[in-house]
C-alpha cells in the first residue's frame, strides 16, 4: 500500500469532508502522511474553488492541525493552482499546477465540468474538432508548467468523458510531445485516479502512452486520487501501482519535510 496521499480537497472548495476529518480518516487507513490541496480561487468561476477570504483562514487552519497530530501523521498544506489563478503560491508547501478550463476570445469553458458542455466548447470554438480542441488544451497545459509548479495535475484531464479514445495515433502524437516539453520546466507529473473513483475511467491520468513518456524522459510520479471524499484516499492504488510498474517505474514520489523522496512500488 502507498500510506500517503498529496492531491485531496476539502470543504474549503468542493470536497465533502473538513479537513480535520480527511485528516483523522487519513490517520484511521494508517497513513503516513497527508497533503491538503484546495482549489486555488478562481473569478470566474467560484463555484468549486476556495473562496480569497478563506484563504488566511485555511493555511492557519492547516497549520494547527499539523501541530495538533504532530508525531501520528505528517501533514502538508498545498493548493492545486488553476493556470488562470492568480493566487500567491509562496505560502503553501507545494503546488499542483492545473488546467481545468480551456480559454478562448476572454472566455471560459470548463474540460471537466459535463461531457455536454465539452462538447458545446468543441462545436462552438473548434468547429467539431477535437484534433484542434487538444491542441488547445495542451498548449494551455505548457503554459502552466511556465509558472513552474511543483507538479502537473492530472495532464490529460481532457481525456476524463472518452471524447478521445478514438483517435489513435494522431490525438497521442500531440499528447506525447506537450508531455515533453512539459517535462523540461517540470519534471514531476501526478498519477490520479480521481476519474477511476468516481466512474468515468477505469485507468488513471496519465494514459498508460504517456507515462511511457514520462519514463523515458527520465520524469518522476506522484500517486494521488485527487481525493473530494474520505473513502476514496487511497482508491485503486493497489492496481494503479501496477500500471506503473508495466510503465517502467519502481518508485513513486513522497513529500516530506525536506522536499521529495522516492518510495518504492
Amino acid at each position: 500500500m502507498i500510506p500517503f496521499n498529496f492531491h485531496t480537497h476539502t470543504t474549503f472548495s468542493d470536497g465533502i469532508d473538513t479537513p480535520e476529518q480527511m485528516v483523522l480518516a487519513a490517520m484511521q487507513k494508517e497513513f503516513e502522511a497527508i497533503g491538503i490541496t484546495d482549489h486555488s480561487f478562481t473569478p470566474f468561476d467560484t463555484t468549486y474553488c476556495m473562496q480569497e477570504k478563506n484563504v488566511p483562514v485555511y493555511i492557519k487552519t492547516l497549520r494547527a492541525l499539523k501541530k495538533k497530530y504532530a508525531g501520528k501523521i505528517e501533514i502538508y498544506c498545498g493548493i492545486e493552482q488553476d493556470l488562470f489563478s492568480d493566487c500567491d503560491t509562496r505560502p503553501f508547501d507545494y503546488v499542483i499546477g492545473s488546467v481545468h478550463y480551456i480559454k478562448v476570445n476572454g472566455a471560459f469553458y470548463p474540460v471537466d465540468e459535463t461531457k455536454d458542455k465539452q462538447l458545446e466548447c468543441i462545436e462552438k470554438l473548434f468547429g467539431g474538432d477535437r484534433i484542434a480542441y487538444a491542441k488547445a488544451y495542451y498548449e494551455q497545459v505548457e503554459q502552466m508548467a511556465k509558472q513552474r509548479p511543483t507538479m502537473i495535475g492530472h495532464f490529460d484531464l481532457l481525456t476524463k468523458f472518452g471524447l478521445f479514445d478514438d483517435l489513435g495515433a494522431d490525438y497521442e502524437a500531440i499528447a506525447a510531445s506537450s508531455m515533453r516539453r512539459v517535462l523540461k520546466t517540470v519534471p514531476i507529473i501526478e498519477v490520479n485516479t480521481g476519474a477511476m473513483a468516481r466512474g468515468y475511467r477505469k485507468t488513471p491520468y496519465p494514459a498508460a502512452f504517456l507515462l511511457r513518456t514520462v519514463r523515458e524522459c527520465g520524469g518522476e510520479v506522484v500517486l494521488s486520487s485527487d481525493c473530494h471524499d474520505a473513502r476514496q484516499l487511497d482508491y485503486a492504488f493497489d492496481a494503479t501501482c501496477t500500471e506503473l510498474k508495466n510503465a517502467g517505474f519502481s518508485h513513486v514520489l513522497r513529500f516530506c519535510e525536506h522536499g521529495w523522496e522516492r518510495r518504492s512500488i
